[in-house]
């Protein structure tokens, strides 16, 4: 993909993919600690609202936000409190090289 296209890209659908994230993040979110089932969760909901983006790789995508999820928070709980929109968009923009 080239420069230009990945910024046309990132710049149209950056905020849509940290949506995604969070949504598929607050309905994967019970209880404390992470459990398998929330990771699992999170991972299916997200490539669920990455689709087929431009050819992008939807499942590592998800897998770099939920590891930084899982990194600053210790619980999905915890982090639906307290996540930022702008650290979560910078997030994506990370996720997505």
């Amino acid at each position: 993909m080239g420069a230009n296209v990945f910024k046309e890209f990132t710049m149209k659908h950056l905020r849509i993919l940290a949506i995604t994230a969070v949504t598929a993040f607050i309905l994967s979110s019970c209880g404390s600690g992470w459990s398998s089932s929330d990771k699992e969760e999170f991972l299916k909901s997200c490539k669920s609202g990455f689709g087929e983006a431009a050819g992008m790789d939807g499942e590592k995508y998800c897998e770099c936000m939920l590891g930084k999820l899982e990194g600053k928070y210790s619980n999905p709980e915890d982090a639906q409190k307290n996540m930022d929109a702008k650290e979560m968009q910078d997030w994506a923009v990370e996720c997505l090289k």
